[in-house]
């Protein structure tokens, strides 16, 4: 609402009801003598109170000589009162008064203050520019972010629903989710990795399903390849042979996968993935695994009794943060 219109629709909410003579006087003050305006604004409220017009015309005063604090206290009392009721003029001004004295501030404490305070106005005047609701989201983003850096997930999450129960947009409320989430992940994938080489790391290690130097688990199925005579599949003259070869070497890395989850879940103490997530997490990393013949030359030769190995190598982080995925 445009500033002139706005005096405009204060002022009329005002007169409406106000028919104390000192009320009237103060008006004819104002532009002249504010303060004086101000005194006798502050004597009819003596007489009548709550005085809804007087509190309305107090935050006029106190605007007309610069104390938009004392401005915005007067206005608070006045939309406080049962008058106040369907008079929305004056709480857009308040609002519109909290949002200068914000910007005036140089004080991240005051300035947090204020914001709290416009905030819930903009819900009930469903504001179309929420400044106050954004700048409490971009506190609680710095709470998220210094709560991250101190290892302290609970402070993470409790900033994250503070975020969710502003006045936003529902896009930036995803983002900021988005964010939360990662920052969730990175505390989750910290911890579970320390737990993972303090508990299972050396064991897995030995057994070859991890890699101390990269940090990458790994999975790796031998198959021995049979003669055409006993699986025609495995033909290398037919046109299927390729894709049966990598499908026999390969589709049993995912009970492999299963297996090492559960292990690993186990040792990061989260809940074990269900079937379906499971298959789920193979689809997607089953592209990266690399086949092939086990001894050099190999392919030169008859495949029947050759060995033939597939492989699949994951980071450990990212096999933690699917960990962390299924378990939120």
């Amino acid at each position: 609402m445009p500033r002139e219109l706005l005096v405009a629709a204060v002022v009329l909410t005002a007169v409406s009801g106000c028919k104390g003579d000192k009320v009237l006087a103060g008006r004819r003050l104002m532009e002249t003598n504010p303060a004086g305006a101000l005194a006798l604004f502050q004597e009819a409220e003596k007489t009548h109170s709550p005085c809804f017009e007087c509190k309305v015309y107090e935050g006029l005063a106190h605007e007309k000589q610069g104390d938009l604090a004392a401005a915005a206290a007067a206005w608070e009392a006045a939309i406080a009162i049962p008058d106040a009721v369907g008079k929305t003029e004056v709480s857009w001004r308040l609002l519109d008064t909290y949002e200068k004295l914000f910007e005036a501030s140089k004080n991240r404490a005051e300035r947090l203050a204020i914001a709290k305070k416009a905030a819930p106005l903009e819900v009930s005047l469903a504001a179309a520019r929420a400044w106050a609701n954004e700048a409490l989201a971009e506190s609680y983003r710095a709470e998220m972010k210094a709560a991250q850096k101190a290892g302290k997930a609970d402070a993470v999450k409790a900033a994250a629903s503070a975020i969710q129960a502003l006045y936003l947009p529902v896009q930036r409320k995803r983002e900021l989710a988005i964010e939360a989430t990662e920052a969730l992940k990175a505390l989750f994938i910290e911890r579970a990795e320390n737990a993972f080489k303090e508990k299972v790391g050396a064991e897995l290690a030995e057994q070859g399903r991890f890699d101390p130097d990269t940090s990458e688990v790994a999975l790796t199925n031998r198959f021995t390849i049979p003669s055409p005579s006993k699986d025609p599949a495995f033909d290398p003259k037919g046109d299927g042979f390729k894709v049966a070869l990598r499908k026999a070497a390969c589709v049993p890395l995912r009970a492999m996968l299963k297996e090492l989850i559960e292990k690993v879940a186990g040792a990061v103490g989260v809940k074990v993935p269900d079937e379906k997530a499971i298959d789920s997490l193979f689809a997607r990393i089953f592209p990266q695994a690399k086949a092939g013949f086990a001894a050099y030359g190999a392919e030169q030769k008859p495949p029947a009794g050759q060995v033939y190995l597939c492989m699949l190598r994951i980071p450990l982080r990212s096999l933690l943060g699917e960990l962390f995925r299924f378990s939120e």
